[in-house]
């Protein structure tokens, strides 16, 4: 009764072992004297009211249900921190393509832009060879170049001077 008696009744029912230890030990010392030695006791049935039992069962069915819950609710912030994880790798992901696609575009502009201006610049320069090369005799060479060996009807000028050749042919 002495060992029993520091231990609350619901201890008595959550820490059976440590009981069972210390009420062996007890029984050890005081009937080893006497040549009994005990090996181990057991404690097979409390006994208590029926009211007292209610509430040691309610009792730990209310903290496993809080137990429960409280895993639940772990749970749930940890799917919800996944969620903020995977949304937060998405908006990178996104990021990152359209930062890749203006590049690409920007680049493919860029490309654009140095073809139309070289090319620009190469006819610029076409142009400007043939400026510098054109002479009065020149262009006349050209002239007849594409001349379809037709005279024309109407001839427009002096005998000396040819002038203002015009096509009237339909």
């Amino acid at each position: 009764k002495a060992t029993t008696a520091k231990f609350t009744a619901e201890e008595l029912v959550t820490t059976r072992a440590v009981l069972v230890e210390k009420l062996t030990e007890k029984l050890r010392d005081s009937l080893a004297p006497y040549g009994i030695y005990v090996q181990t006791v057991n404690f097979v049935d409390f006994q208590f009211s029926r009211a007292f039992s209610e509430a040691i069962e309610a009792k730990v069915t209310a903290e496993q249900d809080a137990l429960k819950a409280k895993n639940i609710l772990v749970r749930i912030e940890y799917e919800a921190q996944q969620k903020i994880i995977q949304a937060e790798a998405d908006r990178n992901a996104t990021i990152i393509a359209a930062e890749a696609d203006a590049r690409r575009v920007e680049i493919a502009a860029l490309a654009e832009a140095f073809k139309v201006t070289t090319e620009a610049n190469a006819t610029a320069e076409a142009i400007q060879m043939i400026t510098d090369q054109m002479t009065p005799e020149y262009a006349q060479y050209l002239h007849l170049m594409q001349w379809d060996g037709k005279y024309p009807t109407t001839m427009l000028g002096t005998v000396d001077d040819l002038g203002l050749l015009i096509d009237t042919t339909p």
